[in-house]
């Protein structure tokens, strides 16, 4: 008669899924610290090529899985996903309790991880008692009446993830500080107490979520129109988070929650936020970063390092060219030479950005970037400048200044943008 069960519907999650693959990733030697690019990518799958984009329609350049599934930033969801197959995802989100994923991996492919998939609210919910239970899934026993006559037969226990993996994961989505970038420092998901939370956008804003639990509760909730209608641009944040954090604030009034016990295999490192290895006395950015024992970085820094003196005499206003430096320490690490870039026809261009990016050796005071040799940018640390794809081939070089006052110059990167037409965009 029109009744509509929300709690058993058919919903694509959106990135709600995202923190399974990163508990993969971790599982194949990945930490929190291992970079993934968030860059333009084009993956050919079954279906045709595949063109994931964040949710900003920005690229970030190169981040740390921490910030990746902090910020929900979809592309390098898709490259871990890519580099473990959907098979592997899908596999474990079926002993996770996810029977409405019925279709094969080729049907889902690298979207998996980005929700493409239908799942039903109870059990995305469920799912994240996985997380809640330190990589234990347990079944839940549910109840039309209670007869004290009758006992309850106990579930075996199922492990999905072992007890550090589940432990990093938690911490990721309980780390206010790494999703401010994409969400600000007062998110609806910065409650006063500890809290780990997940939010998710489907496509065209027909369904948002969010999921999450403290050590006494686990909550999700789905917002959304019963006929499947879109929303107007309500997504996993400014919907069902604000509802997320009331019932949270409200269920914990009285007391609020404490922090998950850290798991013996737990181990603590004072890493660089720009390599992701261990800080040295030149790192000028550092966080306190958790690894599963054994796993945590066994080299310093080679990013940061103490400038060595170059033999030679310098002009000023000289610039020392590549052939002449003492190392190969002064190099443009993204694009890449020879890389091929498409300009979307769909997305508005002020969004279709490139960020330049710089490997040095060196302290640097700044770089000034160049293409096809006009002047187009001078930075300080961290030295990236974002340029808009414009059509044609392109030229790059850097240029930059050492604390020393040295100049040094990096070898030229060409590039191709291509501009498409709608007619031949592939999605």
């Amino acid at each position: 008669d029109g009744e509509v069960d929300g709690v058993r519907s058919l919903r694509q999650p959106g990135s709600a899924l995202k923190p399974f693959i990163y508990a993969i990733a971790l599982e194949n030697g990945a930490t929190a610290a291992t970079l993934i690019p968030d860059l333009p990518i084009h993956e050919s799958t079954f279906g045709g090529d595949y063109t994931p984009r964040n949710y900003d329609e920005k690229y970030h350049g190169i981040v740390r899985l921490r910030t990746a599934l902090a910020c929900s930033y979809n592309i390098p969801a898709v490259r871990v996903c890519g580099k473990f197959g959907s098979e592997m995802l899908l596999n474990r989100l079926r002993k996770t309790g996810f029977k409405s994923l019925d279709k094969s991996p080729v049907y889902y492919g690298l979207g998996l991880t980005l929700g493409n998939g239908e799942v039903t609210l109870f059990e995305l919910t469920r799912a994240f008692m996985v997380f809640a239970h330190y990589g234990i899934y347990k079944k839940e026993h549910s109840l039309m009446s209670i007869d004290s006559t009758r006992c309850i037969q106990k579930r075996k226990p199922k492990r999905i993830f072992t007890p550090e993996i589940a432990y990093i994961i938690t911490d990721i989505l309980s780390d206010n500080s790494a999703r401010s970038p994409a969400f600000t420092e007062y998110s609806p998901l910065n409650l006063p107490f500890f809290c780990a939370a997940k939010t998710g956008t489907s496509k065209d804003f027909r369904d948002n979520w969010c999921v999450g639990f403290t050590d006494k509760y686990l909550i999700g909730i789905w917002v959304g129109n019963f006929d499947s209608s879109p929303m107007n641009h309500v997504s996993g944040i400014t919907g069902a988070g604000p509802i997320f954090r009331d019932i949270m604030l409200l269920l914990h009034r009285e007391k609020p929650s404490t922090k998950f016990a850290q798991p013996d295999k737990i181990v603590h490192r004072e890493i660089c936020t720009i390599s992701g290895e261990s800080a040295n006395k030149y790192c000028d950015n550092t966080i306190d970063e958790i690894f599963v024992a054994g796993t945590e970085p066994k080299t310093e820094c080679q990013y940061h390092t103490q400038e060595e003196p170059l033999s030679g005499n310098l002009n000023s206003g000289e610039f020392i060219k590549p052939n002449s430096q003492n190392k190969s320490d002064f190099v443009i690490s993204f694009p890449d030479d020879g890389d091929i870039f498409k300009i979307d026809p769909v997305l508005r261009k002020e969004y279709q950005l490139l960020k330049f990016q710089i490997q040095s050796c060196y302290q640097l005071k700044k770089v000034i970037w160049f293409i096809d040799d006009e002047l187009i940018g001078s930075v300080a640390f961290p030295y990236t400048f974002t340029w808009q794809l414009s059509p044609g081939n392109h030229q790059i070089v850097a240029r930059g200044l050492t604390r020393d006052n040295i100049r040094l110059e990096s070898l030229p990167v060409s590039i191709l943008v291509l501009e498409i037409s709608e007619k031949t965009r592939n999605l």
